[in-house]
């Protein structure tokens, strides 16, 4: 009887780390096969969803009918009731207030809206909040990286094959990489973006660091983790997208902070360590320009400098302020889904939250990131291998700051649950 409980609980936490490394980094590796056979990837990408979302369903009636009673955080009901109350809002505005829908050029229906919002975000919230005790660390650690991995070689094959190159000068302007994307898919939309691609590689590369630092592993698996690290830069490069940019750059010293404490660093080896990442940081941008080209993320991280010190805004300057004035009109409840510049997202969860919700959804949340960053500071202190997890959802919760939208980021919020809700135990493992 007992062995059967264990294996019961066993699955639960296989599937639940499935849910989470999917959201992360599934839906790339998916893509293959229609890009592959020349097909649309729009039925792909809605039946990778509803595997999510009954999966989802599984885990949560699983949890239920073996328990019946559901003890649950007061910080998980809190998070629960802050998306009841987003969704209260989204199809208020959907189907009483008929909105108007965001800009075509995100290509973004009613439909999917819903299918994002509920099956791929607030349903696999409740199934990880009610399972996320049966996650095996090791096992959702290995999981994580080799997801990843395949996820950024999924991206490079794509781009491949919509444009038929994945050479460096091939990239060296964003704008040409979107609209070849564009141009050469036969989706009718975009299978990947800069913004996704950037993220791809971010996403490899801090994984890859923080197994490296943080878990000894063999030396064959350093070798690999040490190329698919320099794999992941090359692939956040060739994106040329500043949120993922900055993203790595926190994650990494957060990442080297961690390392230096488990490793009980004096001064002068952090030191040492500083000057080391600045030598390897300048000898990089060096070489770079030793190739002869320039890369597109250089450029707009060189205009965005220029034009805040010239005072010249961007578009998403103008949606943050619209979506200002919007909160501040109807600070409460808040006003709709979408700013009323592009009738977009302000690219901040945090702004949209108060803009949609007003106070009662926005000061949730951000008790939600704050208790997320306690949490993450805790594995730091105990020196929990645990810590990974937290480290990945930083690099999201920073995207989420810069580039995300609260309906359509399942990537940002599932990991972001599960470091919400979990225990920390002080716990080191080594992966091989």
């Amino acid at each position: 009887m007992r062995s059967s409980v264990l294996s019961s609980n066993n699955r639960q936490g296989f599937w639940v780390t499935f849910i989470l490394v999917s959201a992360l980094f599934g839906l790339q590796i998916v893509m293959v096969i229609p890009i592959s056979l020349g097909q649309a990837t729009t039925p792909f990408s809605i039946v990778f969803r509803a595997v999510i979302f009954f999966i989802s369903l599984r885990l949560i009636f699983w949890e239920i009918l073996k328990k019946f009673t559901l003890p649950i955080k007061q910080i998980g009901i809190m998070w629960i009731l802050f998306w009841v109350v987003y969704l209260t809002r989204l199809v208020y505005d959907l189907e009483i207030a008929q909105v108007h829908l965001m800009s075509p050029i995100f290509a973004t229906q009613r439909e999917q809206i819903y299918q994002f919002a509920f099956g791929a975000t607030f349903i696999p919230i409740l199934a990880i909040i009610l399972n996320a005790k049966y996650v095996q660390i090791e096992l959702s650690i290995k999981m994580l990286y080799w997801f990843s991995l395949l996820n950024t070689l999924a991206i490079i094959f794509i781009t491949y094959k919509l444009l038929g190159t994945i050479s460096v000068s091939a990239f060296a302007s964003r704008e040409a990489l979107s609209s070849g994307i564009m141009q050469n898919s036969a989706t009718g939309g975009m299978p990947i973006n800069p913004i996704t691609v950037s993220i791809s590689g971010g996403s490899l590369s801090v994984i890859s660091m923080c197994i490296f630092l943080l878990h000894q592993p063999s030396v064959k698996f350093r070798v690999l983790l040490s190329i698919s690290f320099f794999l992941g830069l090359f692939v956040l490069f060739l994106g040329s997208s500043r949120g993922p940019m900055l993203s790595i750059i926190l994650t990494a010293f957060l990442a080297i902070i961690f390392y230096m404490r488990k490793a009980n660093f004096g001064v002068k080896k952090s030191l040492g360590v500083v000057i080391t990442l600045l030598l390897f940081y300048f000898g990089a941008l060096q070489f770079i320009n030793s190739l002869g080209f320039e890369l597109s993320m250089l450029d707009r991280l060189t205009k965005t400098v220029e034009d805040q010190q010239s005072g010249e805004g961007e578009t998403r300057n103008e949606l943050s302020n619209v979506a200002i004035e919007q909160f501040l009109n109807n600070p409460f409840i808040g006003d709709q889904i979408f700013e009323r510049y592009e009738y977009s997202y302000p690219h901040n969860v945090i702004l949209e939250a108060f803009m949609s919700t007003g106070v009662i959804g926005g000061i949730p949340l951000i008790i939600v990131f704050l208790v997320v960053l306690y949490n993450g500071h805790k594995t730091f202190r105990l020196k929990s291998s645990y810590s990974i997890f937290f480290l990945i959802t930083f690099f999201q919760m920073v995207l989420g700051l810069t580039s995300s939208s609260i309906f359509s980021s399942p990537e940002l919020w599932l990991p972001m649950t599960f470091v919400l809700i979990m225990n920390v135990p002080k716990l080191q493992i080594t992966i091989k």
